[in-house]
């Protein structure tokens, strides 16, 4: 009996700390809005898209505004009208998407083009 709930509390233990692990690593690409560490994985956060290969990123934070723009050339190997459809992007034109939201703590632009592969995604932090 007594090995039975050192197994049950080591396992607890075990799963614990990966969950917290786990949930305190989402927290900090959450609220890392810099270009440098996580900036692909806090787009997908934020804007709520999926950021595929990318063949370069171009990306700025205006530490006064508040805003990160990032563009980013995706790989043309892939389908990118599917891309834009599963991503839940509004065709403005044949090649243009858009795809825009706010939340409490942020809003985002993002502009695809599906003849070049550039998506265009600007995000504005508010309450950091």
């Amino acid at each position: 009996m007594k090995k039975f709930f050192l197994i049950a509390g080591v396992t607890i233990f075990v799963f614990g700390g990966g969950f917290l692990a786990i949930k305190g690593l989402t927290g900090k690409i959450y609220h890392s809005c810099t270009c440098y560490r996580f900036n692909i994985d806090n787009v997908e956060m934020r804007a709520r898209i999926n950021i595929p290969r990318v063949d370069s990123v171009n990306c700025d934070f205006d530490e006064i505004a508040l805003v990160k723009t990032n563009v980013f050339y995706l790989s043309m190997d892939q389908n990118l009208k599917n891309y834009a459809k599963k991503n839940k992007f509004k065709r403005v034109t044949d090649s243009t998407y858009i795809h825009v939201g706010e939340r409490e703590d942020h809003s985002w632009d993002a502009i695809f083009n599906t003849n070049t592969g550039r998506l265009d995604v600007a995000i504005d932090y508010v309450n950091l």
